[in-house]
């Protein structure tokens, strides 16, 4: 009988991408642009999921290494679309080209494409950190204007700060954890970031049914 981490990481999480893809396909002539690159973004985290599945018998981290690019080039194009200052968006756009250099590198010649991606991964959420709390501070105005809970870039937002926050202290030490901790320390740690994931699908989803024309 499969054990509920294999159930869970293996069916649950990856499935709730269908949440956000579902509402965001109802939605979608509705949906701005910079959430369309959200949509387009859950769209590439399913597929990512599917391959993982699909190659789960062998070694399926060279799918993580590419999914970590694309992802951050992603969610970059979204805050680079939702931050009002010109200085920003090019800075983004800029730090984006030269992630994609930097996962090239690292694939290549810094980390094995079948090892845990621990130089790019944390690098990415930390920056995407940083994008998320920008956009706090420059939405902050809008709220006199509208409801925060209306605005619905603020419910993708607060998904992404949530979660590449809980995660970052594991994407740096992943390997170390992996190789150090007891087994049964390892799966909670999994277990957690399979939740903040689902987490971050529902208020994606719910930034989608928030938009309107």
């Amino acid at each position: 009988m499969p054990s509920f981490t294999s159930i869970y990481l293996g069916i649950i999480a990856p499935a709730a991408t269908l949440i956000p893809i579902t509402v965001g396909l109802w939605k979608f002539k509705e949906l701005p642009k910079a959430m369309k690159v959200i949509w387009c973004y859950v769209i590439v985290a399913g597929v990512t999921n599917c391959l993982a599945s699909i190659f789960s018998n062998s070694n399926n981290l060279p799918i993580l290494h590419v999914y970590t690019v694309v992802e951050f080039v992603l969610l970059s194009w979204f805050y680079a679309l939702v931050l009002p200052s010109k200085t920003l968006k090019r800075v983004i756009l800029i730090l984006a080209g030269l992630f994609i250099i930097f996962g090239f590198v690292n694939a290549l010649y810094l980390q094995s494409i079948y090892v845990f991606n621990s130089n790019t991964r944390p690098v990415a959420a930390l920056l995407l950190i940083v994008y998320s709390l920008l956009y706090l501070i420059a939405s902050s105005p809008l709220e006199h204007q509208l409801r925060w809970s209306e605005i619905p870039a603020n419910w993708a937002n607060a998904g992404i700060l949530i979660y590449f926050s809980a995660a970052l202290s594991q994407f740096a030490f992943s390997n170390l954890v992996e190789a150090k901790a007891p087994h049964e320390v390892v799966l909670l740690i999994w277990n957690l970031h399979g939740t903040f994931v689902i987490l971050m699908y529902i208020l994606i989803s719910i930034s989608f049914y928030k938009c309107k024309k």
